[in-house]
């Protein structure tokens, strides 16, 4: 019984908010404006009839939810009110465009935050995101990955790629352990791009300990995705005229440190401290 409420409530949620959305963004029946937002938000009485007959049952059940979204909602109004104000001219140069310095290819796992491990800045990067940070060949008929890789080299003219892999990740558990993947299907297609790194692991390293094959994994999956982006015609391109460079990563957050590839010893090891480079967008900012 408490499954079957847990899923109605679920239900629940995702129709009120997907009808919220739908009234909020089609303007409603008079139409809302950004300043009618400004003014008064919406209304209760102006939602949907759907929404207003579940308004009430929703805000209950799901209030243990609230204290989540406050918080974030409370880190919108930080930028809106400080942050912005104290960038705005770096926010209005952005408006016109962006030049990003690099393509970061990395994980979408909530851990690993690439503008704060590069201490970066809008603008400074064009991510792709998704679990594994995975980049299919060209050949496999993947279109999403392919477009960012394609429009980041070609108009945004990117002459650096970042494939940056992290320990700990759920994706590389999940290559060494498949059974978790019974009741995640769409999850278990995806990884099916990775099937090298599996076969690999497989192969050479069936004898490590669990916490270290995880970690090995990264490591090859890394390696593998560098293949797979060379075979983009705009990446080989690139890596032909010297127009283009491509970079792999390790991300270890339990260390705070990254182990960058080097093709002469076939090793990841830490990237040397630097001070870091101005930001000629500073200037002027505050």
């Amino acid at each position: 019984m408490g499954v079957a409420m847990s899923t109605w409530r679920h239900i629940l949620c995702f129709l009120v908010g997907a009808s919220i959305v739908l009234w909020c963004g089609t303007g409603g029946s008079e139409g809302r404006t950004p300043a009618r937002e400004a003014a008064g938000g919406v209304r209760a009485t102006e939602l949907p009839p759907l929404v207003q007959g579940l308004h009430h049952f929703s805000t209950r059940a799901f209030a243990s939810s609230d204290a989540a979204y406050e918080q974030l909602i409370g880190g919108l109004s930080e930028f809106e009110i400080a942050v912005f104000p104290s960038q705005r001219r770096l926010f209005q140069k952005l408006s016109h465009g962006q030049h990003p310095k690099a393509l970061f290819v990395t994980c979408s796992d909530s851990r690993i935050d690439p503008n704060l491990i590069l201490h970066a800045h809008p603008g400074d990067l064009f991510v792709l995101r998704n679990i594994g940070n995975i980049i299919p060949a060209y050949a496999s008929g993947e279109h999403s990955e392919a477009a960012v890789v394609e429009y980041a080299v070609r108009a945004l003219g990117v002459r650096e790629i970042i494939v940056c892999g992290h320990l700990d990740c759920g994706a590389m558990k999940a290559l060494t352990q498949s059974s978790h993947l019974s009741e995640l299907p769409e999850v278990r297609r995806w990884l099916g791009f990775d099937r090298r790194v599996a076969q690999t692991l497989r192969e050479r390293y069936e004898d490590l300990p669990e916490d270290r094959l995880v970690a090995v994994a990264a490591e090859e999956n890394v390696l593998v995705q560098i293949e797979n982006l060379s075979t983009h015609p705009c990446v080989a391109e690139g890596l032909v005229r010297g127009t283009l460079k491509i970079h792999g990563w390790i991300y270890s957050m339990e260390r705070g440190r990254v182990f960058s590839y080097n093709p002469a010893t076939g090793q990841f090891s830490p990237l040397p401290h630097r001070l870091p480079v101005a930001h000629p967008h500073h200037a002027g900012t505050h």
